[in-house]
C-alpha cells in the first residue's frame, strides 16, 4: 500500500493517506521490500502560482481540479483488486453479505473460512476514500442485506447509498466503541444472521464463559505502570509531595501513567497539558481564586507541540508552574532520539536544540533544572516556583526534571547500583506502594510486610527518600 501511495500521489498530484488502525498500530513484523532507488529526477520548483499559492483568487480553480481528481481516482478504485475486491459469483443474487475495512477484513475472511460458509459474499475496501461507488452498488445489488464491519468509525458506512439495506454501527449491529476484536467480530456477525433470519457462524457467546472462570480465580489486577526506575516515577512523588491540592494537568505520552500517583487530572492531546493549565487559571483568576496549577508533559512533547501553548500562556500572563519531563528520548513511540540530543533516526548528526533556550525564547523568566532522582531537592524547587507563581510581579514558573531514561540509557539512568532491602521496621503503611507505586515494591500477604522484588527492582534507590519510617534501607550485600 505504501508503494502504491507514492504512485498514486505522482499521478495524480495529490498527497495520499495511509491510515493504519487501532490493531496494526499495536502489532509488530518482520516485512520484506524490493530494492529501493534512489529518485532519479532533480529538484527543479516550477513557479505556478495558480497551483501552488491557495489565495482566494486560485482556489476555486483548485477546488474544481481536485473535484475532478476525486471522480478519476474513484473510477481507478472501482477496479483496484489488489486492495477493494469482492467474490461476488455473476448473476448470483444472496440474502446476506459483508462489507469490511482494515484489519477487520482479515478477521471476517478467517471467520468466514473457519465455519466454511462460501454463501456469505465479502467485499474488502482496502482504498475507501474516493470511495469506490460503482464497486459497492454491484455489491449492495447482489444483496439483500449488508453488515459493515470497519475501524474504528462509520465511514464506508456513511457513504453507503442504500441505508435501507446497511447494517452497522448505525443500525445498532456494531457497536459504535471499542476495539473490533476477532471475538467480537464473532458475535457480531452471529447477531447479523440471525437478525437477517440466515444460520449464525456459531453459538460463541463472546468469552462470557471463559471470562467467567478466569475471574473466579481471584487473579491481581495488574494496571500499566512506569517501568521500575523511571525518573517520571520519582517527578509525580516530588509534584504531588510539594503541592498536593494543585490541579495536574497533563499530556500524552509515558507520564500519563503518572495517574497512578494522582498527580494527572487530565489527558487530551499533545499540547492540551500547558493550554489546559492556562485555561484552568484564567477560569479561577475569574473568580478570585489563585488555584495552585501543575502541568506536565514531556521534552519531546514539548518541542512537538507545547511551545505555542506556553508563548501564549506567557503573553496572557497566566500563573501555573509547567514541570518538563526531560528524559532524553520519545520513549512512548519507539525510542526515537529526542532532539536535545543531537541524533537523527538513522544515527546521523543532528543540530542539537537546547530545551532551557526555547523555554526561555517563549518568554519565561523563571527557570530550573533538577534531577528528579534528588527527591528533596525537586519538593525544595517547586515549592519556590510556588512562590514566583503567587507573586504579583512573579509568573509562569518552568522546571525541567532532567533525569535519562531508565530503558533508552540504562548505564547514565543508573550509574550506580543501590541495592535496598525492608527492615523490620515497616508497619505496613502502604505509602510507598501507593504514593511511590514502584512494581517492585509489594505486599507479602503472609508477612503483611512490604518486600523488594529483586526481579524487577532496578536499583536507583529513589525510594530511600519515600519511607516515611525510613524502613527501606540500604542493602549491604547484593542480590
Amino acid at each position: 500500500m505504501i508503494r502504491f501511495a507514492f504512485d498514486l500521489s505522482e499521478e495524480f498530484q495529490v498527497p495520499v493517506l495511509v491510515r493504519p488502525a487501532i490493531r496494526v498500530c499495536h502489532a509488530r513484523q518482520n516485512i520484506r521490500y524490493k530494492t529501493l532507488k534512489n529518485n532519479p529526477t532533480p529538484a527543479n520548483f516550477k513557479k505556478e502560482p495558480s497551483r501552488w499559492a491557495s489565495t482566494p483568487k486560485f482556489r476555486f480553480l483548485q477546488h474544481k481540479a481536485l473535484n475532478e481528481k476525486h471522480v478519476k481516482i474513484s473510477e481507478k478504485f472501482n477496479t483496484l483488486k489488489a486492495f477493494n475486491q469482492h467474490n461476488l459469483k455473476k448473476g448470483k443474487t444472496y440474502p446476506f453479505g459483508v462489507i469490511t475495512g482494515g484489519v477487520p477484513s482479515s478477521v471476517v475472511r478467517d471467520l468466514f473460512e473457519e465455519y466454511d460458509r462460501k454463501d456469505i459474499p465479502l467485499l474488502k475496501l482496502g482504498a475507501p476514500y474516493p470511495f469506490p461507488e460503482k464497486l459497492a452498488d454491484a455489491f449492495l445489488t447482489a444483496c439483500d442485506k449488508v453488515l459493515v464491519i470497519e475501524e474504528t468509525d462509520t465511514v464506508i458506512e456513511y457513504m453507503l447509498r442504500d441505508k435501507v439495506k446497511t447494517l452497522g454501527r448505525l443500525s445498532g449491529h456494531v457497536p459504535m466503541e471499542g476495539e473490533l476484536v476477532p471475538e467480537k467480530i464473532e458475535v457480531i456477525l452471529n447477531k447479523a444472521l440471525a437478525d437477517c433470519k440466515q444460520s449464525p457462524l456459531s453459538d460463541f457467546d463472546g468469552g462470557k464463559e471463559a471470562f467467567g472462570l478466569v475471574g473466579g480465580l481471584g487473579l491481581p489486577l495488574r494496571k500499566p505502570t512506569l517501568c521500575p526506575g523511571c525518573p517520571h516515577r520519582a517527578s509525580f512523588y516530588s509534584i504531588r509531595k510539594a503541592m498536593p491540592k494543585a490541579v495536574f494537568p497533563s499530556d500524552i505520552g509515558c507520564y500519563t501513567l503518572g495517574s497512578n500517583l494522582g498527580v494527572v487530572d487530565t489527558v487530551l492531546d499533545m499540547g492540551a497539558g500547558i493550554t489546559m493549565a492556562s485555561g484552568f487559571y484564567n477560569a479561577y483568576i475569574q473568580d478570585g481564586v489563585q488555584k495552585p496549577i501543575v502541568a506536565t508533559l514531556g521534552d519531546s512533547t514539548f518541542f512537538h507541540s507545547g511551545i505555542t501553548g506556553l508563548i501564549n500562556a506567557v503573553y496572557n500572563d497566566s500563573r501555573f508552574i509547567l514541570v518538563i519531563l526531560d528524559n532524553g528520548i520519545t520513549a512512548m513511540t519507539g525510542m526515537q532520539p529526542a532532539i536535545t540530543q543531537g541524533l537523527r533516526v538513522d544515527g546521523r548528526k543532528g543540530n542539537a536544540v537546547s530545551l532551557e533556550g526555547v523555554v526561555e525564547g517563549c518568554g519565561v523568566k523563571y527557570l530550573k533544572v533538577v534531577d528528579p532522582f534528588d527527591t528533596k531537592n525537586m519538593i525544595k524547587t517547586i515549592k519556590k516556583a510556588a512562590d514566583y507563581v503567587n507573586d504579583p510581579k512573579g509568573g509562569i514558573a518552568v522546571i525541567i526534571s532532567r533525569h535519562p531514561c531508565v530503558i533508552g540509557f540504562k548505564d547514565a539512568a543508573i550509574p550506580e547500583k543501590i541495592t535496598v532491602r525492608v527492615s523490620g521496621e515497616c508497619n505496613d503503611c502502604g505509602f510507598c506502594r501507593d504514593r511511590f507505586e514502584c512494581p517492585a515494591l509489594f505486599r507479602n500477604p503472609e508477612t503483611e510486610k512490604t518486600e523488594i522484588n529483586t526481579v524487577l527492582c532496578a536499583e536507583c534507590g529513589v525510594c530511600l527518600q519515600v519511607c516515611p519510617r525510613k524502613a527501606i534501607t540500604k542493602c549491604d550485600h547484593p542480590f
